[in-house]
């Protein structure tokens, strides 16, 4: 089960009751506060705990008691705000806070460095749809998307988002993406998953790296992660990349089997 995507009330909102929130991925120019009270009412109403909004104009949340969780900054002089409200109490109360807080002490006493591999790696194409969502099976007990789903995978693939994967002796064994947004001013580094028998070999990093180059020669130099905050692993990666942690990100995301806290990381080519 993964929520829903739709347009509506002048956003595309990605909503249900698996991660149990309204998450407004695209606000659209002439987005108002009557909009954002008709969003309220909409999530209120299908009982959800959280409403979050990815934005550059933050003006009509903060008005509205919306508070900053996590950012990050354009090249531009702009930046792109995680705009979140709680609706219910005990969406707010952080679980494994002691260790949240060791993971990002850990992750930002990473030496950044280097990252590459000898293994065979190249971008994925919709011959490769049916083989990924298997290995997305294989890692994920829960997502907040449908990437175990080959369609959802290929028809990802023909908008925005680019897909690396990693082979050892042509066992696909691990791979990334990356999801540009419209105007192609940033990309969002995600869905980074490792078959475990081939984890602790730096694949990750070499997929971000390989990402990385790619956007940068179609213009994309503004690159940002969620992370989840309780995997050692996946933070010390992006500090290792050279990115910048910017906030949390609190109960936020179903991931492995259950509702979590998730980190947020930029860095700029």
């Amino acid at each position: 089960m993964t929520d829903r995507l739709e347009k509506k009330y002048n956003t595309l909102i990605h909503h249900g009751k698996f991660s149990d929130r309204a998450y407004l991925t695209e606000i659209e120019p002439d987005f108002s506060g009557d909009d954002l009270k008709k969003i309220e009412s909409f999530a209120a109403k299908a009982e959800y705990s959280k409403i979050i909004a990815k934005v550059k104009e933050t003006a009509v949340f903060a008005e509205n008691g919306y508070l900053c969780e996590a950012f990050f900054p354009l090249q531009n002089g702009k930046k792109v705000s995680f705009m979140v409200k709680y609706l219910k109490a005990e969406r707010m109360a952080v679980k494994n806070g002691t260790i949240i807080t060791d993971v990002l002490k850990e992750a930002q006493n990473t030496a950044v460095k280097h990252h590459s591999t000898d293994m065979k790696m190249r971008r994925l194409t919709a011959h490769d749809s049916e083989a990924l969502a298997e290995l997305y099976r294989n890692v994920f007990e829960t997502y907040p998307f449908p990437i175990h789903d080959a369609e959802y995978l290929r028809k990802t693939m023909a908008e925005n988002t680019r897909y690396f994967g990693i082979f050892s002796d042509d066992k696909f064994i691990a791979a990334a993406s990356a999801e540009t947004d419209s105007e192609k001013n940033y990309a969002e580094m995600s869905d980074f998953a490792t078959l475990e028998e081939y984890r602790r070999l730096g694949l990750a990093a070499a997929l971000n790296s390989e990402l990385e180059k790619n956007l940068y020669n179609d213009g994309v130099k503004c690159y940002y992660t969620i992370a989840r905050s309780v995997s050692y692993g996946m933070n010390k990666t992006f500090a290792g990349c050279g990115y910048t942690f910017t906030g949390t990100l609190f109960n936020n995301t179903n991931i492995g089997g259950g509702i979590e806290s998730m980190n947020v990381w930029y860095k700029h080519a």
